[in-house]
């Protein structure tokens, strides 16, 4: 299993590039953990101290909207990364994750990923694009939002003020 992990963890945004070595210390570093369907993997809100690499299954990623009802962000499986973002800014986790079926992941503690990053610098811009796609992806959803209700006032000032944060 070790092995399919590794080939996952140089696939990834993350840790594409890094060398081989460095990865199998963060396996070995890491802790293979079983999550049943239905489990909550972390809870928008909470302290961040760990990402997952998800080798099987499938998780999704939610939030609630104005009335309180779930919203789906994304769905993610086999070989990406969730919970990358608490641990590069420090701020309480920004959804919920759950387990749509059996998921076996990695985990790596935050001390192990900084750790990472120190030794490898040349990371960090890797770090940058990924986090710029997923900053398109997210205004993209809002921007669908929006046309779904495209005389909503709320939706309206929701992205101009996104637009503003991101400037």
């Amino acid at each position: 299993m070790n092995q399919e992990i590794l080939d996952q963890l140089k696939e990834t945004f993350l840790f594409r590039g890094a060398p081989e070595e460095t990865l199998k210390a963060l396996i070995e570093n890491g802790a293979l953990r079983r999550f049943p369907a239905g489990t909550v993997l972390m809870r928008e809100g909470e302290e961040g101290s760990s990402l997952f690499l998800i080798h099987e299954g499938s998780v999704k990623i939610v939030t609630a909207d104005s009335k309180g009802d779930e919203l789906i962000i994304n769905t993610c499986g086999p070989g990406e990364i969730i919970g990358e973002m608490a641990l590069l800014d420090r701020a309480p986790r920004s959804a919920t994750v759950v387990a749509i079926a059996d998921v076996d992941a990695l985990e790596l503690q935050q001390d192990a990923f900084q750790a990472l990053l120190h030794q490898r610098p040349d990371l960090t811009m890797d770090l940058i694009r990924a986090f710029s796609s997923r900053l398109r992806f997210s205004t993209t959803y809002i921007q669908k939002a929006i046309k779904l209700e495209p005389n909503n006032r709320y939706y309206r000032l929701q992205l101009e003020k996104f637009r503003r944060a991101i400037r």
